[in-house]
């Protein structure tokens, strides 16, 4: 977390559920929830610059993050509190507008409409736009303020209704209308700091949205049980310096009981034949001896296979072609290896068929395959296993491609992948949508380079943006960096792992150590390893 402050509780009293506190990190796109007793989630959403606000845009009582972009005059919209793509997006207003969420017919749906700060003019609307349209006219627009001042909205007289108010901050002047026209404030008070960021929220579960004021400089927040000039019923310290404050009722659950917490690893590439895998005197198991009892451990362990278990078939024309024998299958799956890539570089050196016998060998061993397959469904298509409470997906592919004809096609064998974007993040986003946590296991990069290349960066960022949880790299033969990108770790080249000890760099190891906590908290760290003797991987950490 980028922060460590404690968490108060928010008393739940009254008549009904009462509203939570949250934030927006607008340097990161983060946002984090609390449920106000103790659960907070966090994820990612939208650019960094973005402005926040809440709203229940499908009317089921959950509050979820919607976000205007205030150069173009576009709202994005989620309907789950969980990192993702927008739901909705359709523009409305004018770039420089403020959002302004809110309830205004008392039907139960928040839609969004805007405050324009030049003109002291909100525009209302009672409806949502089609996605990737505009909303049109506003159904009202009225003058109310001062140029400058701050808008917020919220049931602030407990009529069902939603309200507009605005706060100064030169001065710490509220006031607010309760009916949606021009007119004078029905009601003004001076609350909290001029510097404070002010919102108003249901605090107390009684109906009526009272104001709160969220200090950014203390990352502290200063509630109100009614809306008058007073000290504060209610500090929380929650925050950082720079949020945004959101506030709603966002329907957090505290961990799932029926989860646990989830342990994947990762290593690069695993090459089992002969000359690159393990001393034939010593035995296949020897490979695997080095890190005990590691991926027997965890939950889920997928590597890189860089051969082709098959005897069938010929050598491709290249210059490097690798086969796996057999019994070197049941040693990796004894060693606790579930899932393994036939995405990369070598698993069609023995051409198609050879290919397509691979992967009924792999199954039959008791390993599951992913990254290829008899056809671009198959090839693109997620293993999915349940794993303590997790549904976990893991899908591969690979941009380093030695001849067109290795990518499968609608009717053709080969494997997933290519230079192109489109049909990655596709695949990735379906399984997002059928999983709880999405690995991704990718071949890409150059070899013998200690960084990534900007294309792959950008395409790592592009898989998680698609809603890819963990990123596993490989190809480049060596170590490269762990770097976290909206919360997912990405381990952009784990370096070779079972594997001929011919170089100091091509010998380093690295294995992906991922920690994945009940209330879906990720922790990553990669462990260092030394291949030690051919084919013979020795963990350090």
């Amino acid at each position: 977390m980028r922060f460590v402050l404690p968490l108060l509780a928010v008393l739940l009293m009254g008549a009904g559920p009462a509203e939570t506190i949250g934030g927006f990190d607008p340097a990161t796109g983060e946002w984090y929830l609390t449920d106000g007793v103790g659960t907070t989630t966090s994820f990612y959403f939208g650019n960094p610059g973005d402005v926040p606000f809440v709203g229940d845009w499908d009317c089921d009582g959950v509050d979820t993050p919607g976000l205007y972009r205030r150069s173009d005059g576009f709202a994005y919209l989620r309907n789950s509190n969980t990192q993702g793509v927008a739901d909705v997006e359709f523009f409305f207003g004018n770039p420089g507008d403020l959002p302004v969420a809110g309830d205004w017919d008392g039907d139960g749906c928040d839609t969004v409409s805007v405050y324009r700060p030049a003109e002291s003019r909100f525009f209302v609307h009672d409806a949502l736009g089609a996605d990737g349209g505009g909303l049109g006219a506003a159904a009202r627009d009225f003058v109310f303020g001062d140029p400058g001042d701050e808008p917020f909205a919220a049931d602030l007289d407990g009529d069902g209704i939603d309200e507009v108010a605005l706060h100064r901050d030169r001065t710490g002047l509220v006031y607010y209308r309760t009916a949606l026209d021009a007119g004078p404030a029905d009601a003004s008070f001076v609350y909290g700091d001029p510097a404070d960021r002010v919102l108003a929220a249901d605090w107390t579960g009684d109906g009526t949205a009272t104001v709160g004021a969220y200090r950014p400089g203390r990352g502290r927040w200063y509630l109100r049980h009614s809306n008058a000039a007073g000290l504060a019923d209610e500090t929380v310290a929650y925050g950082a310096a720079g949020w945004l404050p959101v506030a709603g009722r966002f329907g957090l659950d505290a961990a799932d009981p029926g989860r646990g917490t989830l342990v994947i690893s990762g290593t690069g590439d695993v090459n089992t034949s002969p000359g690159y895998g393990p001393d034939p005197g010593r035995g296949h198991a020897h490979a695997w001896t080095g890190v005990g009892d590691l991926f027997r451990d965890d939950d889920l362990t997928v590597v890189n296979l860089e051969c082709v278990p098959s005897r069938l078939g010929s050598p491709w024309p290249k210059t490097f072609t690798f086969r796996c024998p057999l019994e070197s299958l049941g040693p990796m799956r004894d060693a606790g290896v579930d899932v393994v890539s036939q995405a990369n570089n070598h698993a069609v050196d023995y051409g198609h068929s050879a290919l397509l016998d691979g992967l009924r060998n792999l199954a039959a061993a008791g390993l599951a395959a992913v990254g290829a397959g008899a056809d671009a469904a198959e090839a693109y298509a997620p293993h999915v296993v349940t794993v303590d409470g997790w549904r976990v997906a893991v899908l591969a592919f690979t941009s380093v491609i030695s001849a067109p004809s290795w990518i499968a096609g609608p009717s053709s064998p080969g494997q997933a992948g290519g230079k192109g974007l489109a049909d990655i993040t596709a695949a990735v986003r379906a399984a997002a949508a059928e999983a709880d946590v999405v690995v991704v296991t990718v071949h890409w990069g150059i070899e013998r380079d200690l960084l990534p290349r900007a294309a792959d960066v950008a395409r790592g960022r592009a898989l998680v943006d698609a809603g890819a949880d963990v990123v596993f790299g490989h190809h480049p033969h060596r170590v490269q960096p762990l770097e976290w990108y909206r919360g997912r770790p990405i381990f952009w080249s784990l370096g070779n792992f079972v594997w001929s000890n011919h170089s100091p760099d091509g010998n380093r190891v690295g294995i992906a150590d991922v920690v994945i906590t009940p209330d879906g908290r990720y922790f990553a760290r990669q462990l260092r390893g030394l291949i030690v003797g051919s084919g013979h991987p020795v963990l350090l950490d």
